[in-house]
């Protein structure tokens, strides 16, 4: 990579000459890959995430410092601790025109548990007895037990029930549909790029009136394409930063931005494989999670996770177990997505500090839709992936039997019961104490290895005005560009400075 860097360095000046005059009011966001999904039901991709934010609402939402805030809802007020009434806010139109109420809300969340949708997150709904309109912009919650995190639930899209009267699951997933949200869908042209436009019901003269998300395959290249211009907004490599904060005519040109995400990378094991034993995972926890490994693979470049309970690593241990070596040796694969220069660089890492306790791994990298199609089928052996949480303590989405994303097929009754606890109780350090116990639980399992919180990075052409606050945690319903009606728009200069 240092290479590529000091060749990027050399072409700088060459750069700046050759930059196309730019004068359309548009905002060009530079992604790694093509969205998955454009379908807010059945997006699950960072990218998809990303695009599908701005196209469409929630009821609630989270703001820069994670904090889950109002969207579409105006208000809310128990009546029991099982009970909730909401009101949506008034005068917000879907793309087509229609303005939202609370039969909207009603269609949609109907559609969501309908198992013929096959909806990603269904079981996340499942604390939920009924949620109907009770007028116009009003709606009744009823849960069937409490629920100390029903928000975090409701950040699912509110999609327009007229469009769903006549939709079948056959085909509702390549649906195009109408959001609430700023922008709209203009045009997908895989694999390329995907454009959106100003929703023509949102009169804000300030804001972008194109987003332009093209895919830069390769992460290197993005860098140079924002000094050409070609892009206003991209991620960096966290590796790189330090060399781009060094080169002042860089500086000059961008911003760098700092961010979380709520969640981390971490190692998944495939239990249904005999090889995978409790003696292989237990080394593996000694090495990469209670041992300095990860510290010093990170270099300061994020923070190393002893829990998979992210809100408790500071509060727990990570004593070892009682094993050194595996015996006989142990060949096994390790997955990842080939477009991570980080995980791909940990493997190699662990590759090399693994083989000395007779673990031997094998590195596959691949396209990220392989990888996934992969971790879905329970075709590897090991993986390293990254995952996005709600900002909260379940952790359900992973560890439950009956998950989406259980891609370790770990399966414990208890496990299950003290996940459901969790999400019941109301009294905060009662709940802590619960999950103190899923933490216990998860350890004497082991089905996946949480390993680091990395820091993100953002690139933003000097062109473009920032928020007075841009985000600094990120959830898994998030992006960068989440308070995007507050990126105001800013008169671009052409090549001359005219």
């Amino acid at each position: 990579m240092k290479h590529i860097l000091l060749v990027l360095l050399v072409l700088f000046p060459i750069i700046l000459l050759s930059r196309a005059s730019a004068t359309e009011p548009v905002l060009r966001v530079g992604i790694n890959t093509f969205p998955a999904n454009l379908n807010p039901v059945f997006v699950t991709d960072e990218t998809s995430q990303a695009v599908v934010n701005k196209i469409f609402d929630a009821l609630f939402e989270f703001d820069p410092n994670g904090n889950i805030v109002n969207c579409l809802a105006e208000s809310y007020r128990y009546e029991s601790e099982t009970e909730i009434h909401l009101r949506l806010k008034e005068k917000i139109y879907f793309s087509n025109g229609i303005e939202l109420t609370a039969a909207d809300v009603e269609a949609t969340f109907d559609l969501l548990l309908d198992e013929r949708y096959k909806y990603p997150y269904a079981a996340n709904l499942r604390f939920i007895d009924s949620f109907n309109s009770a007028g116009k912009y009003q709606l009744i919650l009823k849960t069937k037990h409490p629920a100390a995190a029903w928000r975090n639930a409701m950040t699912f899209k509110i999609l327009c029930s007229m469009e769903l009267e006549k939709t079948e699951p056959s085909n509702f997933r390549q649906k195009q549909l109408s959001g609430t949200g700023p922008y709209m869908l203009a045009k997908s042209e895989p694999p390329n790029r995907v454009i959106l436009e100003l929703n023509p019901r949102l009169k804000d003269a300030t804001m972008h009136p194109t987003l332009h998300y093209t895919v830069v395959a390769y992460p290197y290249l993005a860098p140079l394409k924002l000094l050409n211009r070609e892009i206003d907004v991209c991620e960096l490599q966290p590796e790189d930063v330090p060399v781009y904060r060094q080169k002042k005519s860089w500086q000059e040109s961008f911003d760098i931005l700092k961010y979380r995400k709520f969640g981390y990378t971490y190692l998944v094991f495939n239990l249904q494989k005999p090889a995978i034993s409790a003696r292989v995972r237990q080394v593996m926890y000694n090495v990469l999670v209670s041992g300095p490994f990860t510290e010093k693979f990170l270099q300061g470049r994020g923070e190393a996770l002893d829990s998979p309970i992210m809100l408790l690593n500071s509060k727990v241990d990570a004593e070892p177990f009682a094993v050194e070596r595996i015996s006989p040796p142990v060949k096994l694969k390790i997955l990842t997505n080939s477009e991570s220069q980080m995980r791909k660089r940990f493997i190699l890492f662990m590759k090399r500090e693994l083989a000395a306790f007779a673990i031997e791994l094998e590195p596959v990298f691949l396209e990220y839709h392989s990888f996934l199609d992969c971790l879905k089928q329970k075709k590897f052996d090991l993986a390293l992936s990254g995952f996005l949480l709600d900002i909260d303590y379940d952790v359900q989405d992973i560890l439950a039997k009956e998950s989406y994303f259980n891609y370790a097929g770990f399966s414990s009754q208890e496990m299950d019961r003290l996940l459901s606890e969790g999400l019941i109780e109301l009294d905060p350090q009662k709940r802590e104490e619960i999950y103190q116990r899923v933490h216990t639980l998860w350890k004497r399992h082991l089905p996946i290895l949480p390993l680091f919180n990395l820091y993100y990075y953002v690139a933003v052409s000097k062109e473009v005005s920032l928020p007075e606050e841009t985000i600094q945690l990120m959830g898994s319903n998030g992006d960068f560009l989440q308070n995007i009606r507050q990126w105001l728009l800013k008169p671009r200069q052409n090549s001359n400075g005219e």
